[in-house]
């Protein structure tokens, strides 16, 4: 799949197209839709504990994007992904499912 909507009940946040896999993640070039603003402080801060090093800090970062109920869905929606970890910094993107 080149290309994947970031869902937030029914509300585009963003699109992510596929750049390239280093397992286990699949890496892409993320263009915001308007709605992400309201979430994108918690990836901010998910990937400001990602980058310290601290596990515990990242998994209670995490949880709060967890609680968000997010899914990526093919264009068509074909495909659908729910249960990733995603991780956004600026225009890069990378998840797993």
């Amino acid at each position: 799949m080149n290309r994947w909507l970031l869902i937030q009940k029914g509300v585009l946040l963003g699109e992510l197209r596929w750049s390239h896999s280093d397992f286990p993640f699949e890496y892409c070039r993320f263009e915001p839709a308007p709605a992400f603003s309201a979430v994108a402080p918690l990836f901010a801060a998910s990937l400001q504990a990602l980058k310290s090093d601290d596990v515990s800090r990242f998994e209670q970062a995490y949880e709060r994007i967890e609680a968000l109920g997010l899914v990526l869905i093919s264009p068509d929606g074909d495909e659908r992904i729910d249960g990733f970890l995603l991780n956004i910094d600026g225009d890069q993107a990378w998840f797993r499912s």
